[in-house]
């Protein structure tokens, strides 16, 4: 597979401050290319069951079956990609000082810039699961674990060589059980893992990884409308998205618990 991407008007011309940390923006960046190859596979363990006759003489095709009537298959792939002139914040400079273009960067503060990173190496394998538990429940999974490393650093930058792409984590993790409760209502439990990454790209800042678990209830009002109560992050696991120079992290995904509508095609 292949691709390109062309810079983003915020990444040509708009600069950003971020607590103490500044960024520039460069109207002379390059597109992005990405060219990759992968191998995969799909094997279906279980067939779903043969369509059954209600007692009217109907099939029967409520939502108490419904569950077990797709089967169980797993899926694998491993995929090689390299990403030429990839856009990055690469730092140019730390405060305190008063730099062209940015202004005055405090003490403990970094300056950076957008540049293209000429060469990006990314390996690594992704995996699914589908799986019938009985004819009420099911299990669904979900992987990936990559690795994103500068192979080639831009001009001025050498120590990024071999290093990690900064906010990347290496592993996502996704498991959720889906339970039937008679004709109406659904309960599921989900499990979500990411992994470490580094926030900035001299991988000097690291953000722990984070496991958070939720739960939803879901009632279906029509055939294709349900309303689900859902909590995220039951437990109020610390997710953390941002650190700054001082140390101080800022969270993401606090405990959250909503009322959502779907509407499913078909």
């Amino acid at each position: 597979h292949s691709g390109f991407r062309i810079p983003t008007l915020n990444e040509l011309y708009r600069p950003f401050r971020v607590g103490k940390d500044v960024t520039v923006a460069n109207a002379d960046l390059a597109p992005e290319h990405l060219l990759g190859a992968g191998i995969g596979m799909d094997v279906l363990l279980t067939r779903p069951p043969a369509k059954t006759r209600g007692r009217n003489g109907g099939e029967n095709g409520s939502q108490e079956v419904s569950e077990g009537r797709r089967g169980s298959h797993l899926s694998f792939s491993v995929f090689a990609e390299r990403l030429r002139n990839g856009i990055g914040n690469v730092t140019i400079g730390a405060g305190p000082g008063l730099f062209p273009d940015a202004g005055f960067v405090p003490a403990g503060g970094a300056l950076r810039e957008r540049r293209n990173i000429p060469r990006i190496r990314n390996l690594g394998f992704e995996l699914g699961l589908d799986l019938a538990l009985g004819a009420q429940s099911r299990l669904l999974v979900s992987g990936l674990h990559h690795g994103e490393r500068i192979r080639r650093p831009p001009a001025g930058a050498k120590e990024l060589r071999g290093l990690r792409v900064a906010q990347s984590p290496r592993t996502r993790f996704h498991a959720e059980v889906q339970h039937v409760l008679g004709r109406h209502w659904q309960i599921g439990v989900t499990l979500d893992h990411l992994g470490a990454a580094f926030e900035d790209d001299l991988n000097r800042r690291r953000l722990p990884a984070a496991t958070p678990i939720g739960a939803w209830l879901a009632y279906a009002l029509a055939p294709n409308w349900k309303l689900r109560l859902v909590s995220d992050n039951l437990f109020d696991v610390r997710v953390i998205d941002r650190l700054d120079p001082t140390g101080l992290a800022h969270r993401a995904r606090p405990r959250w618990v909503g009322l959502v509508l779907i509407r499913q095609q078909g």
